[in-house]
């Protein structure tokens, strides 16, 4: 419940923290909540949050007093006088936690030297550096030192040293250092401030007393008339001191300004020249990287060019070597023909000779087949005259008688008949394979 009431207040802070003081006012006339002393618009809204949820005042007080509580150790041992010069050290506790809300101050507790109250002021100004100041509610002229101790390192420890004068009636009772170390700087372990340990930072404070401002001593009674002139001069010369206090903390204002404004020209003109260092660093970087990219494109550039040429040299080589196989096959070509053409004289004369062969042997073949004919014509003469032969032969046979010496005779004739007949045969087909073997000869 407690948790779920803590978020309700949270964020009902939240969002009266972006009102203007004007709707907040109207919001407490409403509500009948009585306004705060201070017309801040941070007071308003604790005002009107603690109304709302009363248990949460309480937890704040609960949780400032432990936080004073706890925030600042005086170790004893670290008070002590070296020479005119007093020191304190104190050790703040829970700075990563408390120093978390930077709209919070934070004073030590009071501690005497020289008869006076001092106090340590610290805060974090602008919302990202430490700042430390020296706090006096008495009149004293005095010089100080605040220092931020290393633990790793003391030679790195971060020393402020100022002068001031503290007036009792003075508006201003606090004056240090608003940059002392970056807020991010303090809690980075590796800087040597921060005892991570035991979430806590050193500070060690030491005051001189240049010179007290002492009150004026006592005159005695005067008269009435003499009382009241001299009360008008009292008060002509406290109205002097006041406006010659006011002069002194307008001076010590404007002097402060214009520190400020020296300092932050100072570090303007510092981060213009790392700017410009860096400006400078970024283009020397990005002339490099630009040299080494048209360094590369021009190594590119050559490799393809050389390749183009390579390539070029190769198409050369391959159009000179085409061409030279081109004109040995037109030379072979042109040998080729001559030597078609001369085949071709040569095949038109063996053509004409064949054309007369062919001429020469159709007459031959011509008077052979004339030959042929007429031996065939023999021949089919001859076998009639055979033919008759054998008949007669044959009707001689048949009207003869058949005696033994008669038929030898005759069986003798008809062998020399048949045998001359043959001979006559054998030599018809002799002429016969005679001509047909000239024939085929010529052919």
């Amino acid at each position: 419940m407690d948790m779920w009431e803590k978020m309700l207040a949270i964020g009902f802070n939240s969002v009266l923290t972006n009102l203007r003081l004007k709707p907040l006012k109207k919001i407490f006339s409403e509500l009948s909540v009585p306004l705060p002393d201070l017309n801040s618009t941070e007071e308003c809204c604790k005002a009107l949050v603690y109304a709302a949820f009363p248990r949460e005042e309480i937890r704040a007080k609960v949780s400032r007093q432990k936080n004073k509580k706890v925030m600042f150790v005086v170790p004893p041992e670290k008070m002590y006088v070296k020479g005119d010069m007093g020191f304190i050290t104190f050790e703040i506790h829970n700075v990563s936690e408390v120093f978390a809300k930077k709209s919070e101050r934070y004073y030590s507790p009071e501690f005497t030297y020289a008869d006076l109250k001092w106090s340590v002021l610290c805060m974090i100004y602008e919302q990202s550096n430490l700042a430390l100041y020296l706090c006096q509610t008495g009149s004293v002229h005095c010089k100080f030192i605040i220092t931020l101790v290393n633990h790793l390192n003391v030679d790195d420890s971060i020393l402020n040293e100022g002068t001031q004068s503290f007036l009792a009636i003075s508006q201003e009772n606090d004056w240090g250092f608003n940059n002392v170390i970056k807020f991010v700087d303090l809690l980075n372990p590796e800087q040597g401030f921060l005892n991570t340990a035991r979430d806590s930072i050193t500070i060690e404070v030491g005051i001189v007393l240049v010179e007290s401002i002492k009150a004026a001593p006592k005159e005695k009674p005067a008269p009435a008339k003499e009382k009241k002139n001299g009360t008008k001069e009292a008060q002509a010369a406290l109205q002097r001191l006041l406006e010659d206090e006011q002069a002194e903390a307008n001076r010590k204002k404007v002097k402060q300004e214009i520190s400020k404004t020296i300092k932050d020209e100072e570090k303007t003109r510092k981060d213009l020249a790392q700017r410009a260092q860096k400006a400078y660093h970024d283009l020397q970087e990005r002339q490099r990287q630009e040299a080494k990219r048209v360094q590369r494109e021009l190594v590119d550039r050559d490799r393809r060019e050389e390749q183009e040429r390579q390539r070029e040299q190769e198409a050369l080589r391959q159009a000179r070597q085409t061409k030279e196989a081109l004109q040995r096959q037109l030379e072979d070509l042109r040998k080729d023909d001559v030597e078609l053409q001369q085949q071709h004289k040569v095949l038109t004369q063996n053509s004409k000779n064949a054309k007369k062969s062919s001429e020469k042997l159709g007459q031959d073949l011509k008077a052979v087949q004339d030959k042929l004919s007429a031996v065939q014509a023999s021949v089919k003469q001859q076998e009639r005259k055979l033919e008759a032969a054998r008949k007669r032969l044959q009707a001689a046979q048949a009207d003869m008688p058949k005696t033994p010496s008669a038929s030898s005779e005759d069986e003798m004739e008809e062998e020399e008949e048949e045998s001359a007949l043959d001979d006559d045969n054998d030599l018809l087909d002799e002429d016969m394979h005679r001509l047909i073997g000239e024939v085929t000869a010529d052919y």
